[in-house]
């Protein structure tokens, strides 16, 4: 039911209009009494009988109601106008007497931190190693004894033995190359050493006589950057050395005593290995000899 639908009903509820079609009914009833004047006689005698209706309720048009319904609406029409004309035509919102709920933004969980690839950083590290000892070999075969003493000691720090030995290997190597095949590597778990072994072959004759010139030469590569090398393995190369020792002493005595024998040195400050000193100054001696020598092992080492 609308609103001027129910203001309708309640006012004809509160003003009932009775039926026209009955009142012509109700007053039918009613028979008339008129006046007896009696004529007779002198005296004059009035009988008037009357009766006395109950008023009934005066009925209102039946247009006023029709009437008031429509004022109502009209009213009512007019509000609803005002209101709208006055928010500028946008129904309102409904306004709830409930408390505003606050609805929290979601919380933004960010991804954890991926876990530290440790096999990615182990080949990282032994990579670079590798490439420390692959620059090394390059320096010492083109003679560059700098190089390699700034690849072994990047600090400048070495042993005065270490380097002399450098320089005798350089001067072999220049004239001997090294051959190295690719290197192992083996990292250590506790991140500081990297173990590099690099097999080779090493052309020198007196090797090649000796049956050992294919030898691995290790090193430990640390993550600052120091290099160490360790042992050749495999094959035993002291039997070259130990051969170079005894044909120059044999042959070259003189020559032997002032820059191959290790005692013509102080002590510590070079590095020797079964009688033979490497140092530069003995390499300058033994190299133009090393062919002839290789022959003479290859004969038997005979004693004259």
């Amino acid at each position: 039911m609308s609103e001027s639908e129910r203001i309708y009903t309640l006012l004809v509820e509160a003003n009932p209009v009775p039926d026209p079609n009955v009142l012509p009914e109700r007053f039918a009833d009613v028979e008339p009494h008129p006046h007896v004047v009696d004529t007779e006689g002198t005296t004059m005698h009035t009988d008037q009988t009357s009766t006395t209706l109950t008023p009934e309720p005066r009925r209102r048009p039946a247009w006023i109601p029709l009437l008031v319904a429509a004022i109502v609406v009209i009213v009512v029409g007019a509000v609803g106008v005002f209101v709208l004309a006055d928010d500028g035509g946008q129904p309102q919102p409904e306004v709830s007497d409930s408390p505003a709920t606050t609805v929290p933004p979601p919380a933004t969980t960010l991804p954890p931190d991926p876990a530290p690839d440790v096999d990615a950083d182990a080949q990282a590290r032994a990579d670079a190693a590798v490439a420390r000892a692959d620059a090394y070999f390059v320096a010492l075969n083109a003679g560059d004894v700098d190089a390699a003493v700034a690849l072994m000691a990047p600090d400048g720090t070495i042993s005065e033995a270490d380097q002399r030995m450098l320089r005798f290997n350089a001067a072999y190597t220049a004239r001997y190359p090294w051959e190295v095949e690719p290197c192992e590597t083996t990292v250590t778990p506790q991140g500081v050493v990297v173990f590099v072994e690099c097999a080779m072959v090493y052309p020198d004759p007196v090797w090649v006589a000796e049956a050992v010139s294919e030898v691995v030469f290790p090193w430990q590569i640390y993550d600052d950057g120091r290099m160490d090398w360790l042992p050749f393995k495999g094959a035993d190369f002291s039997k070259a050395n130990q051969a170079y020792a005894g044909y120059l002493e044999m042959h070259h005595p003189d020559e032997y005593a002032a820059v191959c024998n290790p005692a013509a040195y102080d002590p510590g400050t070079v590095n020797h290995d079964r009688g033979f000193a490497l140092t530069e100054e003995c390499a300058a001696v033994a190299l133009p000899l090393a062919e002839e020598i290789a022959a003479w092992v290859e004969a038997g080492k005979p004693e004259s």
